[in-house]
């Protein structure tokens, strides 16, 4: 994919660089370490919330 590059400092990304999403854009590790502390924070608190809601819960099969 040629076109695949960060947000804010336009680099091209390929499929071994790291990155990460923020406003549904990709953001390199560069340019996301250069962001206030607040807002990883915010951000990183964001993803471990989506990830649980994306996990199946456990089903009880005792209280059936």
């Amino acid at each position: 994919v040629s076109c695949f590059s960060c947000s804010t400092c336009n680099s091209k990304l390929t499929l071994k660089n790291k990155f990460v999403e923020f406003d549904m854009k990709p953001v390199c590790k560069r340019c996301y370490e250069k962001f206030p502390l607040e807002l990883k924070k915010r951000l990183k608190k964001l993803s471990e919330l989506t990830s649980r809601k994306a996990q199946p819960k456990a089903t009880d099969l005792n209280s059936a």
